[in-house]
């Protein structure tokens, strides 16, 4: 193909083009318009052939052939660049159609969680008969060998005989025979990167992954899933008899590292502190009773419980460190953690100062061992200006009232704190990127309230970023109480991004909570804004008198607040009346009571407990699921009220109809409530909903979602899609059913 308009007249001969140029070039002219018109049919016609693929398609091309695939509005919701990733996804699977490695690819691309798809008849274990022993069937299942069970799951136990049709978010496996099921995990591995182990106080030399001392599931990120005894244990060699660890799962950069300096040399080298403990000397080992006894020179490693064991007369050295890099199972990005957050709004000029934790040696230069030794010095360098522009001087302000505390590495900060704000100050406190600090409220002073402490005055703020508060709660209230009654001296606002204060202070090893009545957020005599987005917090109590002024506002956001029992108190005052405060809340989960002066909007929440509102004249309450003899705004669409004003009504007269129709309303109490899986911190499955949960709370939500805080995970949505995407590519006589692996 040519791209010169002149080829044809360039073809003629050399005496006609000489003529041609004697006539004023005429011949050339009509040759060139006859050159241009050829090389644009030439053009459109390799432009056609290109818009036959749609790697080389024109974007206006990609509906169509979207559309020739029966799949209009694939990818609508993103640009060009997504709909042709789409449409060649979708393309790639019509070639591999059939086969189970493109039905678990479907399921992975369309839901995005890890899937496995299997044929249910391979599962199938029959009784043999002696007198008919069918050849094709020469497998057994060996119930002895616990590595061969753990293989089945999440199919559950081999098929036997009559089996009913399966369903979506079933546990086990109970597809029929000639059904494909797909094992979907949908739980994400969040890491954890050299954080303090756990020391157990009566235990000698023992600890837990998590910094909390509960137990909890390590997970292996390429599954996701957790990690079972069996297959941490290392079994290329049969002929080696020691158990050890697996190199695929334990050891640098991979799901499990250990660090123990000190151990076993007591005189490590600075290189040796380094390098984490080797493989060859860990061993798999259930530590449910803590009484494994374990070799000398070895380690004791259960990732069921996320518990290590050092030999009785060979433990760390005095004064060291257990660190550990491992991983975790949860829902979601929420509460803090070594994902991407979004970044928070900060002022056009502040201080940052950088924090560092304890186990990691002493700080850079200009950096800092604590959180309380910052804010000292940053204090102590605002008066220094203050006084140094007072006497006369001109330069320009190096030191800001807004101050950025940094927490740089992902370990425990201990030490009480108490923080008093001037006007105009604020106050950040925020984990680096890709970290997950754990602010650690142990007792400074016996007798003493060694909570995170807030006071500040008129225009003040504090901010909270990507931290786990432990120990103790976070208490806020005004400079001065006097100046607080007539409106003045109070905090402006309070911002809780992506933390977690742990519900009860701590929790035991089975989470259970340490402190469960004890709260963790207290407003005293404060009328500030308080907003909690992508957090978990324990109780609010809202200590304020209802005499003049407005109340404190309150907004909670993608969040659960969790007050550890449905009869306690989650939003409230602490004296059992009515917290003076207006409630905002939309899609979280609310454990216990709520208590307040009204609710301007709850929208697609989940209330455990009655609710109970003084003013009910304004607000409204969408979505949402709220309990019988709750005191609430106007309702629009809320659980079970819905579904009990389907009920017909009964003729008065008839008692038998009447008893009838209280039997039918008292099902609908019982049969549409939430159901969770787990209902403490600290376990994979906290506060999700269970697979028999009713679809008037599972697609209960203002866009059929669920209600509560996994409403943005959209899985109602994604097994819709991956249940119409089954259809196309299973066989006409193949049932689809996914089962939930985690």
């Amino acid at each position: 193909m040519t791209d010169q308009p002149n080829f044809l007249f360039d073809l003629l001969p050399a005496y006609l083009r000489a003529d041609d140029f004697k006539a004023d070039a005429l011949l050339e002219e009509v040759t060139r318009l006859i050159g241009q018109q050829a090389i644009a049919i030439e053009r459109d016609l390799a432009r056609m052939y290109e818009d036959c693929f749609i790697e080389t398609c024109s974007p206006w091309v990609i509906p169509y052939i979207a559309e020739l695939l029966g799949a209009e509005g694939l990818g609508s919701g993103g640009g060009a660049g997504e709909t042709r990733r789409a449409v060649a996804n979708l393309l790639r699977s019509r070639r591999q159609r059939g086969t189970m490695g493109a039905v678990s690819q479907i399921a992975q691309d369309v839901t995005g969680w890890n899937a496995e798809a299997r044929e249910a008849y391979r599962l199938l274990a029959g009784l043999q008969h002696l007198d008919y022993v069918h050849e094709e069937r020469p497998g057994t299942l060996a119930i002895r060998s616990a590595r061969t069970l753990e293989e089945l799951e999440p199919w559950g136990s081999a098929l036997v005989g009559e089996v009913r049709r399966g369903a979506s978010g079933d546990r086990t496996m109970r597809a029929e025979v000639t059904g494909l099921a797909v094992a979907a995990h949908r739980l994400r591995a969040f890491p954890v990167t050299g954080a303090r182990a756990y020391a157990i106080e009566n235990r000698e030399h023992a600890f837990t992954f998590s910094v909390l001392g509960n137990d909890t599931a390590l997970f292996d990120p390429s599954v996701p899933g957790p990690i079972s005894r069996l297959a941490l244990e290392n079994d290329a060699d049969p002929a080696d008899s020691a158990a050890r660890a697996d190199p695929r799962l334990y050891g640098s950069g991979k799901a499990i590292t250990i660090f123990a300096e000190g151990w076993p040399n007591r005189r490590p080298s600075a290189e040796e502190r380094k390098k984490p403990v080797p493989a060859d000397v860990i061993v798999p080992a259930d530590l449910s009773s803590w009484g494994y006894k374990v070799p000398k020179g070895r380690i004791a490693l259960d990732p069921v419980l996320g518990r290590i064991l050092f030999p009785l007369t060979q433990g760390p050295t005095r004064g060291s460190f257990v660190r550990v890099k491992y991983h975790y199972g949860f829902a979601m990005a929420l509460g803090g953690g070594e994902y991407v957050r979004p970044p928070i709004a900060l002022p056009p000029h502040y201080t940052r100062l950088r924090v560092h934790a304890r186990e990691y040696g002493d700080p850079p230069k200009d950096d800092f061992a604590s959180i309380a030794d910052a804010i000292a010095a940053w204090r102590s360098a605002l008066e220094q200006q203050s006084t140094a522009m007072e006497d006369g001087g001109d330069a320009a302000p190096s030191v800001f009232p807004a101050l950025v505390v940094e927490l740089m590495e992902s370990g425990l900060y201990s030490g009480a704190l108490d923080v008093s704000l001037d006007p105009g100050q604020s106050l950040w406190i925020v984990a680096a990127p890709q970290t997950r600090p754990v602010l650690w409220l142990s007792d400074a002073e016996s007798g003493a309230q060694d909570a995170l402490k807030v006071r500040g005055a008129t225009g003040s703020r504090f901010v909270m970023d990507g931290i786990m508060l432990a120990g103790r709660g976070l208490k806020l209230s005004p400079a001065d109480q006097d100046e607080e009654e007539q409106g003045d001296g109070d905090l402006c606002d309070v911002f809780l991004s992506h933390c977690t204060l742990v519900p009860g202070w701590g929790v035991t090893h089975d989470c259970e909570p340490l402190r469960p009545a004890d709260p963790s957020i207290t407003l005293d005599g404060t009328r500030l804004c308080l907003r909690i987005d992508h957090s978990i917090v324990g109780k609010i109590d809202i200590l304020i008198a209802a005499v003049t002024g407005p109340p404190a506002k309150i907004s909670i956001t993608d969040s659960i607040v969790d007050a550890t029992a449905p009869w306690r108190n989650a939003i409230g005052s602490a004296d059992a009346n009515v917290g003076y405060a207006e409630l905002t809340i939309e899609r979280s989960t609310v454990i216990g009571e709520v208590a307040v002066h009204a609710i301007g909007l709850a929208e697609d929440c989940i209330f455990q407990s009655a609710v109970t509102v003084a003013r009910r004249s304004r607000g409204c309450v969408r979505y949402c699921y709220v309990p019988e003899g709750s005191r609430v705004p106007q309702r629009f669409h809320c659980q079970p009220q819905t579904a009990k004003s389907a009920v017909p009504q009964q003729p008065a007269g008839d008692p038998a109809a009447q008893a009838f129709r209280a039997r039918q309303l008292a099902d609908l109490d019982i049969r549409i409530a939430p159901r969770f899986e787990g209902v403490r911190y600290g376990s994979p499955d906290y506060l999700r909903l269970t697979g028999c949960t009713p679809g008037e709370i599972a697609r209960g939500a203002s866009d059929a979602s669920e209600m509560g805080v996994y409403h943005e995970l959209h899985e109602p949505q994604r097994l819709d899609a991956l249940g119409a995407r089954l259809t196309d590519h299973c066989p006409a006589d193949f049932d689809s059913v996914v089962l939930f692996a985690s």
